[in-house]
C-alpha cells in the first residue's frame, strides 16, 4: 500500500473508528499506559486517556481529542478551531476520576489527533488562543500524514493484518483468554471446565448462546477491570417513571455511579460507603444511604464536585421507586406484571436496528410506529418503521427529529438508539397507564 492509499484510508475513517480501531491499539504499541476510551456524556473534551511514566518515574497523564476532519485556520469556516479550542481546555480545566488509583487527576498534556489534513495556520491559531492560559506548550498536534507514519513504525499490521508478528497474535490471544477465564469465574463459572470449555469455544463453528439476567449488570468496563452489578430482580426490569426517560434500572446503576465517584474523595467513609453500594435492593440502598451516610456525615453537604450529581442522581432514584413501585403492584393486581416486564425487557434487543435505521436517515424529522405482540402471555415490542398501525389498541408511534439541540440550545447532536428508546419507554409507559385506567385502578392519564 503507497502513501497515497494509506491517507486516503485515513480519511475515510469516521471518528469511531479512529479512536476504536486506530488510535488505542496504535498507543498502547507505543508504549503509553491504560489506554482507555473515554468518548460520551462525561468526557469533557476527553475522548482517550492515558498516562505516561517520565524520567522521575511519576505518571503523566494524557488526554487525546480525536477528529475525523481537516483542521482548518479559519476561523469563521465551519470546520474552525473555536470548538476544538474549547474542547482542549476542558482537557485541563475538567479533572478526571482515575477510578484505579482511587483519585481526581488533571492532564498534563493534550494530543489532537486528525485523520485528515491540519491547513496552514491552523496550530498558530490554536496556539494564539491558548498562550493566554500557558497551555499551548501542552499540547501536540497530529495530521493524517504523521499518523500514518506512526503506524508504519509501531503498528504495521493496520494496513495488512498477516504483517502482525506471531508473537504478538499469541500474546493477544492468551490475554483475551485470561480475561475470558477471570470474567468468566467471577460470574460464577465452574473453574473445572473453564479451559475446556473456551478450547471448544475456538474450535467450534456455532456461535456461542448466553443468557443474560436482568439482576446483572456490567456497570463499568474498561481494559483495567470489569464492574458486576447486581440489582433485586423486581426492579431488573426497564420501568420508566411517567415523569422520566430513564428507567428505575438505569437510574439505580447511574445513582452508585455517581456516589462511587463522589466517594473517592472521602476516604474514612469507604468502610459505610462500601455497606451501601454492595446492596441490591434500590428501596433498602436510598434507606441505608440516608442511615450510613446521609445522617452520620451530612453528605449532601459535602464540598465535592460529584457529591451535587450523586445526590441528583438519588434523589431521581427515589421518586422513580415512588413513582414504580404502585405501577408494579397494579400490574401485578390485573395479572400483567410479568407481561409489562416482558415488554420493556424486549426494547433493547431492537437497539442494532434502531442504530442502522438512524444511519440511513435524512429527513429532519421522522416518525416511527410501534406495535406491543403478545404470545404465550408475554409482551415483545416490534418495529414497524413507516408503517401506520395506530389504529390498532397495542400500538403508538413516537416522532423525532435527526438533530437534537443540547439542554441550552447551544450544540446539536445527532439522534441515537439511545434517544429513541427513552421516548419509547416514556410512550410504553402511557400505554400501561391507559391499561390501568381501563380497569379503574388510575385516575391520571
Amino acid at each position: 500500500m503507497n502513501t497515497d492509499e494509506k491517507l486516503s484510508k485515513l480519511s475515510s475513517l469516521s471518528e469511531q473508528s479512529l479512536r476504536e480501531q486506530l488510535l488505542v491499539p496504535l498507543m498502547s504499541r507505543m508504549g503509553f499506559k491504560s489506554v482507555m476510551l473515554n468518548h460520551g456524556s462525561l468526557e469533557r473534551g476527553k475522548d482517550i486517556v492515558c498516562f505516561d511514566i517520565n524520567r522521575l518515574g511519576e505518571r503523566e497523564y494524557i488526554a487525546v481529542v480525536a477528529k475525523a476532519t481537516d483542521l482548518d485556520g479559519n476561523v469563521s469556516s465551519p470546520n474552525s478551531l473555536q470548538a476544538l479550542v474549547h474542547q482542549i481546555e476542558q482537557c485541563f480545566d475538567v479533572e478526571y476520576c482515575d477510578l484505579f488509583g482511587k483519585k481526581r487527576i488533571t492532564m498534563d498534556r493534550v494530543f489532537v489527533v486528525t485523520s485528515r489534513r491540519i491547513t496552514n495556520g491552523a496550530q498558530e491559531t490554536v496556539f494564539g488562543r491558548l498562550e493566554k492560559s500557558n497551555l499551548s506548550k501542552m499540547v501536540n498536534f497530529v495530521s493524517g500524514a504523521q499518523l500514518a507514519a506512526l503506524l508504519d513504525e509501531h503498528f504495521p499490521a493496520y494496513w495488512d493484518a498477516t504483517a502482525e508478528p506471531i508473537e504478538v497474535l499469541r500474546e493477544h490471544r492468551e490475554r483475551l483468554l485470561q480475561f475470558a477465564r477471570t470474567l468468566l469465574a467471577s460470574l460464577g463459572a465452574n473453574l473445572s471446565s473453564l479451559d475446556a470449555t473456551l478450547n471448544e469455544v475456538m474450535a467450534s463453528p456455532v456461535p456461542v448462546r448466553i443468557a443474560a439476567p436482568p439482576d446483572r449488570t456490567i456497570s463499568h468496563l474498561s481494559p483495567n477491570g470489569v464492574e458486576i452489578d447486581k440489582i433485586a430482580p423486581e426492579h431488573a426490569h426497564n420501568f420508566c417513571p411517567r415523569y422520566s426517560s430513564r428507567s428505575i434500572h438505569d437510574t439505580f446503576h447511574h445513582a452508585k455511579r455517581y456516589l462511587m465517584f463522589s466517594m473517592t474523595e472521602v476516604e474514612e467513609m469507604i468502610e459505610r460507603y462500601e455497606k451501601v453500594v454492595v446492596i441490591e435492593d434500590p428501596a433498602e440502598f436510598m434507606k441505608q444511604f440516608e442511615v450510613e451516610l446521609e445522617k452520620r456525615y451530612d453528605f449532601s453537604r459535602l464540598p465535592f464536585d460529584w457529591v451535587s450529581k450523586a445526590m441528583k442522581a438519588l434523589g431521581e432514584l427515589e421518586d422513580g421507586l415512588r413513582d414504580v413501585e404502585p405501577l408494579r403492584q397494579r400490574l401485578h393486581q390485573i395479572g400483567k406484571l410479568e407481561w409489562a416486564a416482558s415488554v420493556v425487557d424486549s426494547l433493547p434487543a431492537l437497539a442494532q436496528e434502531i442504530e442502522a435505521f438512524l444511519g440511513e436517515v435524512d429527513q429532519d424529522s421522522f416518525t416511527l410506529h410501534w406495535q406491543i405482540e403478545t404470545k404465550d402471555e408475554r409482551g415483545k415490542l416490534g418495529l414497524l418503521y413507516g408503517q401506520d398501525a395506530t389504529a390498532r389498541e397495542d400500538s403508538f408511534t413516537t416522532s423525532h427529529t435527526r438533530l437534537i439541540e443540547s439542554f441550552l440550545g447551544d450544540e446539536t447532536r445527532l439522534i441515537t438508539s439511545e434517544d429513541v428508546m427513552s421516548d419509547v419507554l416514556y410512550r410504553v409507559r402511557e400505554h400501561f397507564n391507559r391499561l390501568l385506567a381501563a380497569h379503574g385502578l388510575l385516575d391520571e392519564v
